[in-house]
């Protein structure tokens, strides 16, 4: 629910595919780190690509981060959220040193679907 919320508000910033993928410049990586925080919603994932009028392709070469083994080896969903959005704003910090040109693709997970999947 939160996901579908930053996704309408931050489209704004960005462009969405038809399959519903959220792309932003590096430029909004900040805000969004800090909202997500606030909102207590993780970042798992990072995809970078370069976004054109037509297009979208992934940078070369493949770069990302996933942050999902934060999600068994936390005790917490603050936790999670606490690692896995330092782990992200860090990443998106440098990737936006080492080009600045980039979007990125963040994977979501909110604390519902961490309480399903625990055992």
């Amino acid at each position: 629910m939160l996901e579908k919320l930053l996704g309408a508000k931050y489209a704004n910033y960005g462009k969405t595919s038809p399959s519903g993928g959220l792309y932003l410049p590096l430029a909004t990586s900040k805000q969004f780190v800090n909202e997500c925080t606030s909102l207590k919603v993780a970042i798992i994932g990072l995809e970078f690509f370069h976004v054109g009028p037509e297009y979208v392709m992934p940078v070369s070469p493949l770069n990302g981060i996933d942050c999902s083994i934060f999600l068994k080896t936390s005790t917490s969903w603050d936790e999670v959220v606490n690692r896995c959005n330092e782990a992200a704003i860090k990443v998106l910090q440098q990737e936006e040193k080492r080009d600045h040109t980039q979007w990125y693709n963040p994977t979501l997970f909110e604390r519902d679907e961490w309480v399903q999947a625990s055992p």
